[in-house]
């Protein structure tokens, strides 16, 4: 009882000196910001800082812009807006202007710093039409007491990000700006920001880690191929990222996908009420005249960057195999039932089968177990290795290309309250325990299983190499070795994880690129 009470005159003693501290401040590029003191007052907080000019008006569809300079003390203690999506409890307030980032840091690098701290970037996912940085779930300031400086950031989302149109194709290259994909564009202004800046919130521009999940660990991979974003990172962590996936194209029908420039009249006819050939004629100045909302209206379930040969030479499976990714340590993996994104995205289970031809008797045969349940659950899982799991481990092979580290890791824990309800870890499921901040969704063995691998990535972005306390030893991963790290009750290397599986996976996956228009394409080759 004794040692009850005083933990909390501790906690309470911090919580009043943090509240009476002088809030901390930090000169950007662009003018001084003040942020915040988290409850035990050591971590420095700051949030809504402009990384780029709003995208409004004119800059809808441009590339980033510099971010107007302000005179005085910015207060930097709110998120700012989230990139217009579809709405949903807790989103928050939408606006277009909104490419900010947020910043934490231990608070004693402002005052009296001993050495520059790694950095970690936060990127989040969402199928590229939702999320934000500033889910409360994704607050970073267990990552700070690690002893790194965490950057979480928004971009452009869904058709506002990822958007081919004649007329929008047409006034970039009059304006000798690169590419469709403007998501991703962001994400590089928000690295050079990064690159410009974090040595003022005590983190070392040099030692900068990218971390995201879902499409936030598709965008790694992205950048991991984009040719703007070459030198402005370090290390990388791409968790159930799908480079493997087939990209739409622009010119050209590709892999199932009509070309890139008809999904996006697409979007603008369904979205603005249009008729085809009046979508398509559509000029640049009516696009804008569009509402965030139609846009929205105008997507149909999952939203996909686009190979544009500018900001993405080509699918990143593509861009590894043949040796051209930044050549940076690398980690990547997924989760155990990443194939729930099915059900939660709405899609049928049996486009997943038809689409399977005459190996669907032989995956029916290495998921025996599932489909003995059901034919949803049987393509549920298998769909989770087909856009996850084998993406994870082609690049981390393809990685040898560049005589670059990978290490592959497998998320495989269910909380006790779901135990007997989910038939493994959920894809995304990992996020609330890696960032430890969620308590009321986490008990305590969840806890400890995500603290082990916000270890194993604090220790990643300090050293290149994933590891800590209490980790068995992680080697890198290679074909014949086939290591990986599970994170269950207890983290365990193992090797050979869904072998079988993916091995086939991977076979068809090959057989998709090999020999078709890839090969030699003029996208970035």
């Amino acid at each position: 009882m004794k040692k009850s009470l005083l933990s909390w005159l501790c906690a309470a003693l911090s919580v009043a000196v943090a509240a009476g501290a002088a809030p901390p401040e930090v000169s950007t590029t662009a003018g001084v910001v003040a942020g915040s003191l988290d409850e035990a007052g050591s971590v420095a907080i700051f949030r809504g800082i402009p990384y780029a000019a709003p995208p409004t008006g004119a800059l809808r569809w441009r590339a980033p812009q510099a971010a107007a300079s302000w005179p005085g003390v910015r207060q930097a203690k709110e998120a700012g807006p989230v990139c217009p999506q579809t709405p949903r409890p807790g989103v928050g307030e939408q606006s277009e202007d909104c490419l900010t980032l947020n910043v934490w840091t231990p608070s004693g690098q402002l005052t009296s710093p001993t050495e520059a701290l790694p950095v970690m970037v936060w990127i989040h996912g969402g199928a590229f039409r939702g999320g934000s940085g500033s889910n409360p779930a994704t607050d970073a300031r267990l990552f700070a007491r690690e002893g790194v400086v965490v950057v979480s950031i928004n971009y452009r989302l869904g058709a506002l990000g990822f958007l081919a149109h004649p007329a929008l194709l047409a006034e970039a290259e009059a304006a000798g700006e690169p590419g469709v994909n403007y998501g991703l564009l962001d994400m590089v202004a928000a690295l050079r920001w990064v690159r410009d800046n974090v040595g003022a919130f005590g983190g070392d521009p040099g030692r900068v880690t990218l971390f995201g999940m879902s499409a936030g660990g598709m965008a790694i991979q992205l950048l991991m191929v984009t040719p703007g974003a070459q030198g402005l990172f370090h290390g990388a962590i791409s968790m159930s990222g799908y480079g493997t996936w087939p990209l739409p194209r622009l010119g050209e029908p590709a892999f199932g996908h009509p070309p890139a420039e008809d999904l996006g009249i697409g979007i603008i006819a369904r979205g603005g009420g249009l008729s085809e050939s009046a979508a398509r004629a559509a000029t640049a100045a009516e696009l804008r005249e569009l509402t965030p909302q139609q846009l929205l209206a105008g997507i149909e379930s999952l939203h996909l960057p686009l190979v544009d040969a500018a900001t993405l030479p080509d699918e990143p499976g593509v861009v590894f195999a043949h040796g051209r990714q930044h050549a940076v340590p690398f980690v990547a993996g997924g989760t155990s039932f990443d194939g729930a994104i099915l059900a939660m995205a709405g899609l049928p289970h049996e486009g997943v089968l038809a689409s399977l031809g005459d190996d669907l008797d032989a995956f029916r045969e290495l998921y025996a177990g599932d489909f003995a349940v059901s034919d949803r659950q049987g393509a549920s899982r298998l769909f989770g290795d087909l856009r996850y799991t084998v993406a994870s481990r082609t690049l981390a092979r393809s990685m040898k290309t560049v005589s670059s580290p990978a290490y592959l890791y497998f998320f495989h824990h269910v909380p006790l309250a779901k135990r007997g309800e989910w038939i493994g870890t959920p894809h995304g499921g990992e996020v609330a325990p890696l960032f430890g901040v969620a308590q009321q969704m986490l008990d305590e063995e969840t806890s400890a299983v995500g603290a082990k691998m916000r270890s194993a990535f604090v220790h990643f972005a300090k050293t290149g190499a994933p590891g800590g306390e209490g980790l068995p030893d992680w080697p890198a991963h290679t074909a014949e070795n086939d290591a990986w790290m599970v994170f269950g009750q207890a983290p365990v290397l193992r090797r050979g994880v869904l072998r079988g599986r993916l091995d086939l996976i991977e076979r068809r996956y090959r057989e998709r690129v090999s020999g078709s228009q890839l090969e030699g394409s003029s996208n970035g080759r």
